[in-house]
């Protein structure tokens, strides 16, 4: 065989081996970013608990971290990626419109003077995005959803608990996650109980305590707040919305009823 044929046969099996090490090695590379990235989207999968917040990451938690910006769902404390309108909740919400609700009621319903048009729009307020985003229709309709639902539980807002609460037993004695507590009973607000109360109706010991983390009071062992503070009853429907049916903090007043 002569020199230039070996040399050949040297330079080939050389290209070759070198080409099956970079092969080998795409191949390798591959695998494992695949495997990193099976790992990453089975870490992201949110499955949070109903007090938890999902980041941008994929991950529950309650921090600012999860809660905060890029948040995807659960109670997020911002909306990530939306930006308010010039919607304004107070033109749409007016006194006239909030009193032609309130004024169905009896003057001997105990929500008169509880519920208040400036009540309901310090609680917009805090809410930056409340109903500032998509159209002026898009915001009538979704606010004359949850007028529909507070009108519906309340009777015009006469009620400000349920009829025969003190009667009813919403304790949930077999939660041990947000268990009832002795003393407080399971009834009407006379004995701290866990009946409907406020716009929402909100009901039984674990939503008081939800209710509670949510928005900022000891709803297990003071329920009967949600009865005596109006700003804190209305600020009960981000939990229904938001916590519970739509996991979004800028639309928790959007569910259609």
């Amino acid at each position: 065989m002569s020199m230039s044929v070996v040399a050949s046969t040297v330079i080939a099996e050389s290209v070759m081996s070198a080409t099956m090490h970079n092969l080998l090695t795409i191949i390798l590379t591959g695998i494992i970013a695949g495997a990193a990235l099976a790992m990453l989207i089975s870490g992201q999968s949110c499955g949070c608990d109903v007090d938890e917040s999902c980041s941008q990451y994929g991950y529950c938690g309650i921090s600012d971290a999860y809660c905060g910006t890029g948040c995807q769902s659960g109670p997020c404390t911002t909306a990530s990626g939306t930006t308010p309108t010039d919607v304004s909740v107070s033109d749409i919400v007016t006194d006239a419109f909030f009193n032609a609700i309130i004024d169905q009621a009896a003057a001997s319903c105990a929500g008169k003077g509880f519920y208040t048009w400036s009540v309901f729009l310090q609680v917009a307020d805090l809410y930056p995005l409340f109903r500032r985003e998509g159209s002026i229709d898009d915001s009538k309709r979704e606010i004359a959803a949850a007028f529909a639902h507070f009108t519906h539980e309340t009777g015009h807002f006469c009620a400000i608990e349920e009829t025969d609460g003190p009667s009813k037993d919403y304790g949930d004695e077999t939660n041990t996650q947000y268990p009832c507590i002795a003393g407080k009973g399971y009834y009407g607000r006379a004995g701290k109980g866990y009946c409907g109360t406020g716009p929402t109706q909100l009901s039984w010991n674990f939503t008081y305590e939800l209710a509670g983390n949510s928005i900022g009071f000891d709803g297990l062992n003071n329920p009967d707040l949600v009865a005596v503070d109006p700003l804190i009853a209305f600020k009960t429907y981000r939990l229904v919305v938001l916590d519970e049916l739509c996991p979004l903090d800028y639309s928790f007043w959007t569910r259609v009823w």
